[in-house]
């Protein structure tokens, strides 16, 4: 009976979880970042206000990667952070033909990029 009722409170945080991420993301494109957008400033003063209100994204324990199945509830609540790093060079990538052997390439860098940002994170911490 614990087990059924502890598995249902999980079902029902995990959804509730995914419904006020999806909310604050609803907040952030149409509240937030609007109103950035009109206050004084050149653009590069208006990019820097919209990273600063996003500023990290982590979460732990790893879930929804390739090695976890998505539709198994963990045993504990993650929790997320975002950080905004340094611009990702695409110049590399734009001169190789064709583009979906450039697409492979780069997704193959965003994966060994995103792996060891993991790996350091889970070393130094935040």
């Amino acid at each position: 009976m614990a087990k059924a009722i502890s598995y249902g409170w999980r079902l029902f945080a995990t959804g509730f979880c995914f419904f006020s991420f999806g909310l604050s993301g609803l907040l952030l494109r149409f509240l937030v970042f609007p109103a950035l957008s009109v206050l004084p400033g050149n653009r590069l003063q208006r990019i820097s206000r919209g990273q600063r209100v996003v500023h990290y994204i982590s979460y732990d324990p790893s879930n929804l990667t390739k090695a976890e199945q998505g539709y198994q509830i963990p045993y504990r609540r993650f929790h997320l952070t975002m950080h905004v790093g340094d611009d990702i060079a695409l110049d590399e990538f734009t001169t190789i033909k064709p583009k979906a052997i450039a697409v492979r390439r780069f997704n193959q860098f965003l994966q060994d990029y995103f792996t060891r940002q993991r790996e350091v994170y889970k070393q130094y911490g935040k």
